[in-house]
């Protein structure tokens, strides 16, 4: 992204085979589009976002600075979200209220966002309407269409989107989805081919794993629940198994839940694979049970949007940095803008252009810009290969890892600092994973990396940290823990949830080093017997990780409540322990899921904790079976 995202745009559109019309359509005149490939004028990040969805790429490892109107509108659509999850419908219609009330409101992209709340609002409440035995009246569904089909011709063509050859991102998709559920209770129920059609051209683009998981489950599920016939149940099986994989790929949970109940009862119409059946509905039951706990409900909840960003605001940031960088005003806007200019800046009253943005932080040493990535690169195949080395980490596959890391080297220019700590540090856990590096070098070597970007060292936490920055303290936390020296382990990652959670930034948009640093102090709280404190920060991390359907550490914190059970003589750990078996298998979480059964196992409880998935009627049926 060194020279513009301009350039970027340009290399995805051509390799997915888009013309500049195609892809900008609803959101750009097309002479103002290619102003934005050649950089001469910069997308909106709402905009950037759906340009890199409609080719089926993701900016969830894309770090934005932001300026603080444009953030607002992240947050209120967060904040909707969560009200809508805790189906508290009068505080998410209050909060889409003052959406409505912003100027950016009219804007294509802020109109359909509104329609589409609104009518999910009202779906969730015929629903539940339905649940409760009555039925839906005649006129809410009208009034939910009528909305659905506002929301799509912001953007789209109604009826021939599908057919022109035009570019759709994941979330225009999962609108005509829920115009074609909708359309069922209606006397206009939309055709199956319709249904069909959505499916084969997530088939035919090259959507990643992230973006599939956004819309392939939900269209998998409006399939299933129309194909009842016997002869339909290998096609049924194969679409939920993929849409399964998906959703454990990329560590979703919405949808999931729904998903492992419609295979465990396909699986029951075809009478067979009764082992698997019970597994489906005991994780079914650990997660449903695991979102109740939380007061999160997601079934029904379809135009959700799964939060993994990472965002900082413009004059946060810079006030921060010279602060810690001991700079006055003056000094620092001198030869880049006005004393008073920069004032008004780090207030918030004036957004910094890009240009005097990068140069007062070039100025301060501290090199961020508008739209980057964890590495200096210009090709968003780096992204890509960034985001699979942390899978990998994450599941503890760390061979693959470092094969992913020296292809990753070969692609960027290993003459960046910040492309050097990246990789340094990602090298360093492959080294520590293998025991082939003493605790005080893996610290002296965690210190040079971090010095690469942060000179600073006796004020670190005073300034704005990258997430690179986040994760290398969280490892020399990690390392001081090894070590035995828990008092500095504690400190550093007090500091980094209290900074954290101090910012004008709401912390689910830092998610991956916030869930980062809480499950690592909470781990290590209840390892030291540090029980209480331990306890509190699960729920806590349970509602805020669910909340943006991020699923794939959860079984972490239920193992670590279990834990803390257990120490605590109380017998409900049992249920825990199973509970986190189930969320760490399905999560492919596979190194803690076999740590945690060696541990039960050591304890002498694993048959009893296993056990608690194995309804009597399933004991019987595999006794049969063998």
């Amino acid at each position: 992204m060194e020279k513009g995202i301009g350039e970027l745009l340009t290399k995805l559109r051509k390799e997915a085979g888009y013309t500049q019309s195609q892809l900008c359509k609803g959101l750009y005149s097309l002479s103002t589009y290619a102003r934005i490939e050649t950089d001469q004028s910069e997308p909106g990040y709402f905009e950037l976002d759906r340009l890199f969805e409609r080719m089926g790429k993701s900016t969830d490892r894309i770090e934005y600075i932001l300026p603080l109107d444009v953030y607002e509108l992240y947050e209120l659509q967060y904040y909707v979200q969560r009200a809508i999850c805790h189906r508290d419908m009068g505080e998410a219609e209050k909060v889409l209220y003052q959406y409505g009330k912003k100027k950016q409101a009219k804007q294509p992209l802020h109109r359909q966002y509104i329609c589409q709340e609104t009518a999910q609002l009202l779906w969730l409440k015929a629903v539940s309407e339905e649940n409760a035995g009555r039925q839906i009246r005649a006129d809410i569904i009208e009034e939910i269409l009528r909305l659905i089909e506002e929301a799509i011709v912001q953007t789209m063509d109604s009826e021939t989107c599908l057919k022109d050859g035009g570019a759709l991102s994941a979330e225009e998709l999962r609108l005509l989805l829920f115009r074609w559920e909708v359309s069922r209770k209606s006397p206009y129920a939309r055709g199956e081919e319709e249904l069909e059609e959505v499916i084969q051209y997530l088939k035919q683009n090259s959507f990643e794993e992230t973006e599939l998981a956004k819309v392939y489950p939900y269209a998998v599920l409006l399939f299933v629940e129309q194909k009842k016939e016997i002869g339909d149940y290998d096609r049924c099986c194969y679409l939920l198994r993929t849409a399964l994989e998906v959703l454990r790929n990329t560590g979703r949970v919405l949808y999931m839940a729904e998903i492992l109940n419609a295979y465990a009862e396909v699986l029951k119409r075809g009478n067979e694979d009764v082992q698997k059946i019970q597994e489906l509905e005991s994780q079914n039951r650990s997660l449903l049970a695991l979102e109740e706990e939380a007061d999160i409900h997601l079934q029904n909840y379809r135009l959700f949007h799964n939060w993994n960003r990472s965002f900082e605001l413009d004059y946060e940031l810079i006030r921060q940095e010279r602060i810690a960088g001991g700079y006055v005003q003056a000094e620092l806007a001198e030869g880049i803008c006005e004393p008073e200019t920069l004032s008004r800046i780090e207030s918030g009253k004036r957004k910094p252009n890009r240009r005097n943005m990068e140069a007062i932080m070039e100025k301060m040493q501290r090199e961020r810009k508008r739209v980057s990535m964890m590495v200096v690169a210009e090709q968003y195949n780096a992204l890509e290969l960034e985001r699979k080395i942390t899978v990998c980490n994450t599941q503890h596959e760390y061979e693959k890892a470092r094969e992913l890391i020296t292809e990753l080297e070969n692609r960027i220019d290993m003459g960046k600092n910040r492309n050097q700590q990246y990789v340094g540090m990602k090298k360093l856990m492959c080294l520590n994973h293998y025991q082939k590096i003493d605790v005080d070098e893996d610290i002296l070597q965690l210190n040079n990396l971090l010095s690469l970007t942060l000179n600073d060292r006796k004020h670190v936490f005073n300034h704005s940290l990258s997430e690179t920055e986040n994760i290398i303290l969280n490892l020399l936390a990690d390392a001081y823990e090894k070590k035995g020296e828990v008092d500095k382990a504690f400190l550093i990652w007090e500091e980094l949830i209290k900074k954290c959670e101090s910012k004008r930034v709401h912390p689910v948009f830092n998610i991956r080093s916030w869930e980062l640093m809480t499950a690592n102090y909470a781990g290590t709280m209840e390892t030291y017997g540090i029980l209480d404190k331990a306890m509190q920060l699960c729920p806590i991390w349970a509602e805020r990780v669910l909340s943006i359907g991020k699923g794939g550490q959860v079984g972490r914190m239920l193992s670590i409540k279990a834990c803390v059970l257990e120490k605590q003589n109380d017998e409900r750990c049992i249920e825990r322990f199973h509970q986190a078996l189930d969320i760490l298998k399905l999560m492919k979480n596979t190194y803690r899921y076999n740590c945690n059964r060696e541990y039960l196992k050591e304890k002498g409880i694993l048959e009893k904790v296993e056990a608690m998935g194995y309804p009597q009627h399933y004991h019987q049926a595999l006794s049969v079976e063998e």
